[in-house]
């Protein structure tokens, strides 16, 4: 199965990937600096989606097997720019807070 077969689902991996990362961004801009509040909302996030997660990566780890090396690079240069502006937006976010590298660890398991 070639990348051009699976590009709906890459697409749709992509999309799943972004919208997690968009629902993210937006506690942190809820949570305004609060490290404790941003971490329990985070938290609570990952707890309430994590099956949906989970499965988007086992079907992309699916994918990527199918995939030609090529297929492979592309499906993964084409993520980070997607996803480029989010990541950007939750860097900038996460440093507005007492604990950035605590908030920036939870953030990676958004990824």
């Amino acid at each position: 199965m070639g990348f051009v077969a699976c590009q709906s689902e890459a697409e749709r991996l992509q999309g799943e990937s972004i919208y997690h990362l968009d629902q993210a961004v937006k506690i942190l801009e809820r949570t305004a600096g609060n490290t404790q509040a941003a971490i329990v909302e985070l938290d609570k996030y990952l707890v309430d989606h994590r099956d949906r997660m989970l499965e988007a990566r086992a079907r992309g780890r699916s994918l990527l097997r199918n995939m030609s090396v090529e297929e492979q690079d592309v499906f993964r240069r084409r993520g980070m720019e997607q996803t480029k502006v989010l990541r950007e937006r939750l860097d900038t976010l996460a440093r507005t807070y007492s604990d950035p590298p605590r908030v920036l660890q939870k953030i990676q398991e958004f990824m």
